[in-house]
């Protein structure tokens, strides 16, 4: 065999040339990994890091809200000297509307367990009539929404239902969770929108038909799925709304 050549015999001890070039090669690579791993850690937000949820119901709290029932059930509650909105549903893969029918505008007491993520809050009501109970006296919350258009945009993102994705399944999203999604969805959960930006923040709109209605049946065949539309971008308060075109909405390939 000629000398320049090189054979493998695994017996044998590892050449010096390779056992150099290894010694250097391999830490710099595991060193590489890990930043790397660190890197996409920190944009990428994991849809499961939603806290709070409970089946069992045992840590239930108590809070005063104004409550709206059109074009989705939410409630308006203080939290830590801040005002914020939460989504109702029941503890099940429903909600609540034929729960809470004439109490829409009024000052209420809810009980259930409250998710929450990234300024994002469902509550989810505990069944019994004593968890949803009208006040006489108001909470010091103002009943005051500021609500502004950003004007017509053209969206691409998932739909989702917002109490898996806030916390109540890992993970809330994708194909793996289309089916539990649709049954919320189907069950009177609202639809959302889940928007991605280039640096993998985050937001999720509350759809709604070009009337400002709620959207359920018509939204079915597209829960789960990679989807684009078109209509109006609005803002109630702390949470984005997403006024759908008629007929705007198709599924996208990424």
């Amino acid at each position: 065999m000629n000398k320049e050549q090189t054979f493998f015999v695994g017996y044998l001890a590892l050449p010096k040339k390779y056992s150099r070039f290894l010694k250097l090669f391999l830490p710099f690579l595991f060193v590489a990994l890990l930043v790397l791993s660190y890197v996409l850690s920190s944009y990428k937000n994991a849809p499961n890091k939603g806290k709070g949820w409970d089946p069992t119901g045992k840590t239930a709290i108590t809070v005063k809200a104004w409550l709206l029932t059109k074009p989705y059930v939410l409630a308006r509650f203080k939290h830590q000297s801040k005002v914020y909105t939460a989504i109702l549903t029941a503890m099940d893969k429903r909600g609540i509307k034929n729960r809470v029918k004439g109490l829409h505008n009024q000052w209420v007491k809810l009980t259930g367990i409250m998710t929450h993520y990234e300024g994002r809050f469902v509550f989810n009501i505990l069944d019994g009539k004593e968890a949803i109970v009208a006040l006489k006296t108001k909470p010091t919350i103002s009943k005051t929404i500021f609500k502004k258009s950003f004007g017509l945009k053209t969206l691409q993102g998932e739909v989702i239902d917002p109490k898996c994705y806030v916390g109540a399944m890992k993970p809330g999203l994708g194909k793996t969770h289309k089916a539990c999604a649709t049954l919320c969805i189907k069950g009177g959960i609202p639809p959302a929108l889940l928007v991605q930006d280039q640096l993998f923040k985050e937001r999720f709109y509350l759809l709604l038909d070009e009337n400002g209605q709620a959207v359920l049946e018509s939204i079915l065949p597209f829960v789960g799925d990679q989807v684009q539309l078109q209509g109006e971008v609005q803002r109630w308060g702390d949470l984005w709304f997403y006024k759908m075109k008629k007929n705007s909405i198709k599924r996208i390939n990424l």
